[in-house]
C-alpha cells in the first residue's frame, strides 16, 4: 500500500512539473479578440503568419498584421 501511494505522489508531482514547464501566451488581435497559445508560437517568414495551438488542441494561424500584442502568461 505504501509503494502505491509513493508512486501516485511521484506521478502527480511529475504532472504538475510538466504543466508548469509549458509556456503559454495571450495573443490580442487588432479587433480586441484574445487567443491563448499553449507552447511556443511559430512564425513563418514567407507568409508572415503566426501558428500556435490553443488549449483545446486546435491549430490557429493568424496574420502578423492582425496581431496587436503577444504576451507571455505568468502564473
Amino acid at each position: 500500500m505504501h509503494s502505491k501511494l509513493t508512486i501516485a505522489a511521484i506521478c502527480l508531482g511529475l504532472a504538475l512539473l510538466a504543466g508548469c514547464a509549458t509556456p503559454m501566451h495571450t495573443i490580442t488581435t487588432t479587433s480586441g479578440k484574445q487567443y491563448v497559445a499553449v507552447g511556443d508560437l511559430d512564425f513563418d517568414d514567407d507568409t508572415k503568419t503566426y501558428t500556435f495551438t490553443d488549449p483545446e488542441g486546435h491549430t490557429v494561424i493568424l496574420n502578423r498584421n492582425v496581431i496587436s500584442e503577444i504576451r507571455r502568461k505568468t502564473d
